[in-house]
C-alpha cells in the first residue's frame, strides 16, 4: 500500500524520509530499496492486465427500447406507469411516501440479466438499500439473490423466500 501511494507521486512531493539518492538512483526506503522506475512499471503493466476492456459489439444493445416508469402528463403532471403520482399520494394518506413501479423493478431485472446472459452470475439484491417485503418476494420470483450482513436481514430474506443455499 505504502508502494502504490509512494509511486505514483512526483519526487518533490514524496517526504524526504522516504527518498534516499544512489548512483542517481531514487529509492523509496518502505519498499525495501527497489528502484521506483522498476514499480512504476511493474504496477502500469499490472494496471493494465487488471483494468477491464470495453468490447464494441456489432449489433445494438438489447435494451435500447428501455422504457421507464415515470412520464409527465398533459397538465403537467408526474405520472408512474399511467398513474398520477398525486392521486397515489392521497389515497397512502402516509408520510413519508415511497413509490415504487412493479413493471419497472422487472425491466431493470431483465436488463441486468440480458448484460449477464451467458456468465455465471447471480444479481444479489442488498437488502440493506430496501427491506420492502412485497420489493423482496418480487425480487426473489425474478431469480435475485439477497446480499445480507445481519441476523435481521437474514430473517427478512427467509420470509421473503430467498434461498439460503444458493450462492
Amino acid at each position: 500500500m505504502v508502494a502504490w501511494n509512494l509511486v505514483f507521486q512526483t519526487p518533490t512531493t514524496l517526504p524526504r524520509k522516504y527518498l534516499q539518492r544512489s548512483s542517481n538512483r531514487l529509492f523509496v526506503n518502505p519498499v525495501s530499496a527497489c528502484k521506483l522506475e522498476s514499480i512504476s512499471r511493474n504496477l502500469t503493466s499490472l494496471q493494465a492486465c487488471c483494468v477491464p476492456r470495453a468490447v464494441l459489439s456489432s449489433s445494438g444493445p438489447k435494451t435500447q427500447n428501455f422504457q421507464y416508469c415515470f412520464t409527465k402528463s398533459e397538465d403537467g403532471l408526474l405520472l408512474c406507469e399511467g398513474v398520477k403520482v398525486e392521486e397515489a399520494m392521497k389515497v397512502a394518506e402516509q408520510s413519508p411516501f415511497y413509490l415504487y413501479s412493479k413493471p419497472q423493478i422487472t425491466r431493470n431485472v431483465k436488463a441486468y440479466k440480458e448484460v449477464l446472459q451467458g456468465l455465471d452470475s447471480i444479481i444479489g439484491f442488498p437488502i440493506q438499500a430496501n427491506d420492502n417485503l412485497m420489493i423482496l418476494e418480487h425480487l426473489q420470483k425474478l431469480g435475485c439473490g439477497a446480499v445480507l450482513v445481519s441476523g435481521n436481514e437474514l430473517d427478512l430474506a427467509l420470509h421473503a423466500g430467498f434461498d439460503p443455499t444458493r450462492y
